[in-house]
């Protein structure tokens, strides 16, 4: 388990590193469309190709960012399954959610339209999940120490 966790560790800090990415391609966005409100009407040609340009970069930073965010829940789910802190049905059902959630983002990034009621399992999984910890919390290991 140790290997998986690494693995969900690196999945998480690469998503974190390619969020940024995307934020910075974000923030790019709003000196562009100032410069375009101020300009008026008769420089929206101008802008289009700058316009076009940010859309593509950010799209292109966004989709394969939440594929490795799908991942990476996904390794939550099987890790919380193989240490047993979720009933399996439960985690099971996690993974599933994120297979959907990766599906749909990989139609995208091969040129189809995202199928947005994929996106709804890890809507629901997310909810059951924290109640279910909410409620019965994580199985506390049995101390090799006595109590004194």
């Amino acid at each position: 388990m140790p290997v998986l966790s690494l693995c969900y560790l690196l999945m998480v800090t690469a998503g974190f590193a390619m969020s940024q990415v995307e934020h910075t391609v974000l923030l790019a966005m709003r000196p562009v469309s100032e410069a375009f409100l101020a300009a008026g009407p008769e420089a929206a040609a101008r802008f289009e190709m700058v316009r076009e340009l940010l859309g593509g970069l950010r799209n292109g930073i966004h989709f394969p960012d939440k594929l490795v965010g799908g991942l990476s829940v996904f390794l939550l789910f099987l890790l919380l399954k193989r240490a047993r802190l979720l009933p399996a049905p439960l985690a099971l059902a996690g993974m599933v959610a994120a297979a959907c959630q990766m599906s749909t983002i990989l139609r995208e990034l091969f040129g189809y339209d995202i199928i947005y009621a994929l996106l709804a399992p890890l809507a629901l999984v997310y909810p059951a999940t924290g109640i279910w910890l909410l409620i019965k919390g994580f199985a506390a290991k049995e101390s090799a120490l006595p109590m004194r």
